[in-house]
């Protein structure tokens, strides 16, 4: 069965290609080649993939809308929405454990403070979707599949490695 990937994917890709570009070698080995092939079969640079952690001074290699000016701003509000959805957690997320009086406070507004932040992850990454279809020009129903990645370079039957199994 052929598995059909869409705009949102190639967004997930990115994130996770960023979220483990440094991560060991198991992770970032999946993460950044699936994004690669996906940024490829997606037709975002021909068969060079952008780097997902390209400095702002490399903005120009990236085929944007029609004005300069649209260019820089909408790339400018990816990046910025990429890097408020990467730093969007809980201040609670830090602990494994905590002394009681943090459980208490955590059993108090952890779970309104996890939703709040689910809400936003959810609005976060529907703007990136729509940005990213403007800036690289993806239509919202473009699809590539299994065999476009494979031919890529990634094998998408690769088992997904779980980040937990690291720590």
């Amino acid at each position: 069965m052929t598995t059909v990937y869409h705009r949102a994917d190639l967004l997930g890709a990115l994130l996770a290609s960023r979220r483990y570009h440094d991560a060991v070698p198991e992770l970032r080995d999946y993460h950044v080649p699936r994004y690669a092939a996906m940024a490829i079969a997606f037709g975002l640079l021909g068969d060079e993939c952008p780097d997902p952690l390209l400095p702002p001074t490399a903005r120009d290699r990236f085929p944007l809308a029609e004005t300069a000016y649209t260019d820089r701003a909408m790339y400018g509000l990816f990046e910025n929405a990429v890097e408020a959805y990467e730093r969007l957690h809980s201040p609670f997320s830090g602990y494994l454990a905590a002394p009681q009086e943090i459980r208490a406070m955590y059993k108090e507004h952890g779970v309104n403070i996890e939703a709040a932040y689910d809400v936003t992850r959810t609005r976060i990454r529907a703007l990136l979707d729509e940005v990213l279809g403007i800036v690289w020009r993806i239509d919202a129903d473009r699809t590539v599949t299994d065999d476009d990645l494979r031919r890529c370079g990634f094998d998408p039957t690769t088992p997904v490695p779980d980040p937990h199994a690291f720590w």
